[in-house]
Order: C-alpha cells, then sequence, then structure tokens
C-alpha cells in the first residue's frame, strides 16, 4: 500500500481534533513538516525498504561507469553475473597492477574483478574486455501486462535485465527483468492498456548490475506526494508532525507526546532493519 502526504496529514489532523487536512498557508506548512520528518529519518539509519537495483550495459575497455542519481551507498556490484570486490579509493590508487599479485581483502574473496567508487563514479577493475551483444527480436506480443518476446536462441537466464530498443511501442522498450521460457522466448511485464509492437527490435544484456542504498525522494509539495516507507511505519511520521505543530503553537504536552512517539516507532523500525540486515552476511563474515 502506498503512502501519501495526505495519508500522513489526515491521521495529523484527526490527532489535532479537525476535521480534515486545512488548506493555504497551513496545509503549505504542514507538508514542509512531513519532508522534515522523512529527512530525519532517512538521516537515522539506510534501510531495507530503500533498496534498488540498476542495470545498464558495459563497454569494451571502459573503467568509469556513471552511478544513478539517487545513489547513496553500494550493497553489491556484478558484470557478467559475476561478483565484483569492493575496495577503498587508497587500495586501487596504490595498487599498480590488476589483477593485484597480492590480495589486500579478504582470503575468502576468490576473484580477480574489482571496482571502487570515486567522485560518484564507479570504476571496473580490469575493465570489461567488449561490450554484451544484440539478438535480433523476431516479435513481441502482448497481452494483458505480459510482453512475450520471441528471439531464437537468445542465451538470456531468468531474471536478467534486458534492453529492450526499436520496438513501435515505447513501454516495450527500455531495461526489463525478464522471465525465462525457453531457449528461444522470454516474457517481461508492461502497463495495462499496452498493445503489441513492430519495429526492427534487439534485446541486449544489461550485465552491469548494482544493487544499492538509495536517496528517497522528500521534497514533498502537494497533498498526492508519495512516500517511500512501509504503512505500518507511517505513524512515526505523524507523530513527527503533531510534534512539531504541538512545539510551535506553545503545546508543550502535544509535543512532548509527539517526539516521544516518533521516537518509539523508530526504534521499532531500526530493530527491524538490524533483523532484516543479519541476513545479508558478508562474505568475508561468513564461514567458507
Amino acid at each position: 500500500m502506498s503512502v501519501t502526504v495526505n495519508d500522513i496529514l489526515l491521521d495529523v489532523s484527526y490527532r489535532r481534533g479537525e476535521n480534515g487536512v486545512p488548506s493555504g498557508n497551513e496545509q503549505t506548512r504542514r507538508i514542509s513538516f512531513v519532508s522534515q520528518a522523512f529527512r530525519d529519518l532517512m538521516r537515522e539509519n539506510k534501510y531495507w525498504f530503500h533498496v534498488t537495483e540498476y542495470a545498464t550495459q558495459t563497454e569494451g575497455d571502459e573503467e568509469i561507469y556513471s552511478l544513478p542519481t539517487d545513489y547513496r551507498e553500494f550493497l553489491e556490484v556484478r558484470t557478467d553475473g559475476l561478483l565484483r570486490v569492493p575496495q577503498s579509493e587508497d587500495t586501487a590508487f596504490n595498487v599498480t597492477r590488476y589483477p593485484p599479485m597480492h590480495f589486500p581483502f579478504s582470503t575468502n574473496y576468490i576473484n580477480n574483478k574489482y571496482f571502487y567508487i570515486f567522485n560518484d563514479e564507479l570504476h571496473l577493475l580490469p575493465t570489461p574486455g567488449s561490450a554484451p551483444s544484440a539478438v535480433s527480436v523476431t516479435s513481441i506480443t502482448v497481452s494483458g501486462t505480459t510482453a512475450t518476446v520471441a528471439a531464437t536462441d537468445h542465451g538470456f537466464s531468468n531474471n536478467d535485465y534486458v534492453q529492450i530498443a526499436g520496438a513501435s511501442v515505447s513501454e516495450c522498450n527500455g531495461s526489463k527483468r525478464i522471465t525465462l521460457v525457453d531457449d528461444d522466448s522470454f516474457t517481461y511485464t508492461v502497463a495495462t492498456g499496452t498493445s503489441s509492437p513492430t519495429g526492427t527490435i534487439t534485446a541486449t544484456e544489461n550485465n552491469l548490475i548494482i544493487k544499492y542504498f538509495y536517496w528517497a525522494d522528500a521534497d514533498f509539495t502537494s497533498l498526492t506526494d508519495e512516500v517511500d516507507i512501509p504503512s505500518r511505519y507511517k505513524d512515526a511520521l505523524s507523530a513527527y508532525v503533531y510534534g512539531r505543530l504541538g512545539q510551535l503553537d506553545g503545546e508543550r504536552g502535544d509535543a512532548s507526546d509527539g517526539v516521544e512517539e516518533y521516537n518509539s516507532i523508530i526504534e521499532e523500525l531500526n530493530k527491524e532493519n538490524f533483523r532484516r540486515n543479519l541476513v545479508r552476511t558478508p562474505l568475508s563474515d561468513s564461514m567458507w
């Protein structure tokens, strides 16, 4: 269930004994408090619900790749399905040969491919040898929200990210996470109402996958803006706004109650986040 600014402010209004969300300057003020609350939440921690994947293609002998604009911190980088080993800038700048003759990382990483982040750019070392090749698509047939692609001996695997290009219907183009049907076909999801495209269509594997924490949008300006938080924890933001209004209006009891509730819910949220992070045990901490 998506959470909107209106959902949060409506809860605040009911707590204050109001009939609904006010309009005008007061509404604008409360929307700004929701933005403050959400920014405060993101400063608390990096949460599991702010994790995503970005898929693109490597280029032959190209070391540097742009990071997504909402990039915050990496979790995993893979090229051609192979996990790359992270290293610091200092280590990267002091290694004169790739792969290095020694392993400055955990000995559990049996790997000769590395990466580091510098100036919001991703560096792959050694550089990829070549770019992935495009596969000719015979046809794309759309039924409901499923697009079925016919491409002889496409070579893709289940859950690969594939870049579709050349389709006459724009919804059918772009980076798609596919479901394998067989060696000659695969499917992906499209929006309701999409029609079957024509054109000279190609499919190319997006073989560079970055899994990362992202910065969620917190610059809310309207009641319909969506807030990127699980609905079961949205009361934390309502409590924050309620407390801020109490503080500014000189209602110390309401201000104290709001802050206390906010901190209590965030404590529970951080516990859940910690529990989920225990599942993501780094390879360097594993037993193999």
